[in-house]
């Protein structure tokens, strides 16, 4: 039995369900200026890069075609 086949599933979805809370934490920081812009630039790397791989995770399980 491997892991993952432990863990309880959304048949209709076929997805893991999670089990607890997931449980997060942040800070908020204000900038300006060159701060901020650099703030922007990596910021907007990162959702890109998410966005990219949801898209991916997405068309490798059938999800969606046009990834």
């Amino acid at each position: 039995m491997t892991a993952d086949s432990a863990k309880p599933r959304d048949e209709d979805a076929g997805t893991f369900v999670q089990e607890s809370p997931v449980h997060m934490a942040f800070e908020i920081e204000r900038v300006d200026g060159t701060q901020a812009e650099r703030l922007r630039k990596e910021q907007t790397r990162a959702i890109r890069e998410v966005v990219q791989w949801l898209a991916q995770m997405r068309s490798e399980h059938g999800q969606d075609r046009a990834a």
